[in-house]
């Protein structure tokens, strides 16, 4: 079985083969990126710095500026200690170097040093910076090939996990910048997946039609830039689920949610207060009839799956622990509370009571209610492990089955 760093080792030297530009720079780990085939095949063309990311970055940098083309290929937990050197030597200067991260996402069996959650959260934020995330050995050959032009505008991201890589014919694969819609859906929910998740989005599609539900799945492969056509799309279904490998603040998913809820500033917004228990709130929002969900997978510090549970409610007011949350929804959204408050009378302190016997629940079971017909089901989130197919696919059954029928 063909491994995601196979796929790279064969790859990169197909590329170098076609561009004489093309050198490969590493930090002490040749083997385990991929890349001690280029170095027997193109001695020339390889760099090992030894355990020294900082000094490999800006050497990459200095040769994009003498006219070369680097790939600097080293694991994605490992980049973090070179940050500055991306920002400030490479990205500043728009040079044409091309990351490849090995083990991005959760490792296993590697250690909880090597876990590579962080990368697209951080590196979606560089300035300039193209992030790509391959599904499969045949999109990673693709990627690659699509960055030595695209690195023409400065610099490109590769990011692939560990272990076996997931294999398609030629005509499921993207190209440049754009997502791929993998397949369209009735309408109702559009699950927006990242790298090795778009499998569990498809497993999950497959269950969820079983149940009469069609979902619409996107394979999003260029997580900085979004493509415009699949936030489009998305904000179009009544749900909207994203799907990563990395972690939740700051990541792909908030940044899906933030541009899905641009494209409905039309339609008006609501404020979702989410009520996990024995954990903090987490806020998420509404775009219209349009609840924006964010999967999180690979959370290390958790040692079980939980699910949120987020409660609509348009001025966010909660009883006892929960008052701190008005403070932070402001004045005006208590005023409008209030308001809501003298017309309801009595209804809303029953919606008050649900929510807090949600966050209160000490079986921890999953706590649904529905007021007109509205789904109140808008969040999930699944802890990390080594290899989760088909769990995660489980998580997002279990989140969006009650609603969607």
């Amino acid at each position: 079985v063909t491994g995601y760093t196979q796929a790279f080792a064969e790859s990169v030297i197909k590329e170098a083969e076609l561009d004489p530009r093309l050198v490969a720079i590493t930090a002490a780990m040749p083997g385990p990126t991929g890349l001690l085939p280029f170095q027997a095949r193109f001695p020339d063309r390889f760099f090992d710095v030894g355990i020294a990311e900082q000094h490999a970055v800006t050497g990459a940098a200095g040769m994009a500026m003498g006219g070369l083309r680097p790939i600097v290929a080293i694991y994605s937990t490992f980049l973090n200690r070179a940050w500055d050197q991306v920002v400030y030597d490479v990205a500043l200067h728009r040079l044409p170097v091309i990351f490849c991260l090995d083990r991005a996402g959760i490792t296993g069996p590697d250690g909880a040093s090597h876990h590579g959650v962080y990368d697209m959260a951080l590196l979606s934020k560089v300035p300039g910076m193209r992030v790509l995330a391959p599904s499969s050995a045949e999109e990673l050959a693709v990627m690659l090939h699509d960055a030595m032009s695209l690195a023409d505008e400065g610099p490109v991201a590769l990011r692939w996990p560990r272990g076996a890589a997931h294999h398609v014919a030629e005509h499921e694969v993207g190209s440049g910048l754009l997502a791929r819609k993998v397949q369209t859906g009735d309408g109702s929910v559009a699950l927006l997946a990242v790298g090795k998740m778009v499998v569990d989005a498809q497993k999950a599609a497959v269950a969820l039609e079983a149940s009469g539900i069609r979902a619409t799945v996107w394979d999003v492969r260029c997580c900085s830039p979004l493509d415009p056509e699949m936030i489009r799309d998305a904000a179009d279904h009544r749900f909207v689920v994203t799907v990563e490998d990395g972690i939740r603040e700051g990541g792909i998913g908030m940044t899906i949610a933030d541009q899905v809820h641009a494209r409905g500033d039309a339609l008006g917004r609501e404020v979702v207060d989410g009520l996990l228990r024995g954990a903090q709130q987490h806020v998420a929002q509404v775009v219209g009839d349009h609840p924006v969900l964010l999967l999180r997978h690979a959370l290390v510090e958790r040692p079980e799956p939980r699910l949120h549970v987020c409660k609509r409610h348009a001025h966010l007011r909660q009883r006892g622990r929960h008052e701190d949350r008005d403070d932070e929804v402001g004045r005006g959204g208590r005023q409008a509370g209030a308001e809501q408050d003298r017309g309801d009378g009595g209804q809303e302190q029953q919606h008050e009571e649900r929510a807090a016997g949600v966050a209160e629940d000490q079986r921890g079971e999953l706590m649904t209610h529905r007021d007109a017909g509205e789904a109140k089901m808008l969040s999930a989130g699944v802890v990390g492990g080594d290899d989760r197919e088909g769990r995660t696919a489980s998580i997002i059954i279990a989140t969006l089955h009650r609603d969607l029928r």
